[in-house]
């Protein structure tokens, strides 16, 4: 794990199960996916997200995508994850 100004670069592995960015004075759990439209790459961003959330009890999850949005309820999470597309991000 990496600090850059409080952001983590965060290698999360633990049954195959990786996070790309955390910020913990945020809350805030990234993934950063091209495209989810099959369903592997989807359940494999979600589930990464639900299982490191409930792990550092995170305030908000997004991905961020090239061109995809969207908002995943998740019913074992207390926050739902935003899809978002990367140029909508940067615009932030």
């Amino acid at each position: 794990m990496q600090c850059i100004d409080c952001v983590f670069l965060m290698n999360y592995y633990n049954k195959n199960v990786e996070v790309d960015f955390c910020v913990p004075d945020d809350g805030l759990l990234v993934q950063v996916s091209y495209r989810m439209t099959d369903d592997t790459a989807r359940n494999r961003e979600i589930v990464a997200l639900q299982k490191t959330a409930k792990f550092i009890k995170a305030k908000k999850c997004m991905i961020i995508t090239y061109d995809q949005e969207e908002t995943i309820h998740t019913p074992d999470l207390d926050v739902d994850i935003e899809v978002v597309p990367a140029y909508k991000f940067l615009l932030r």
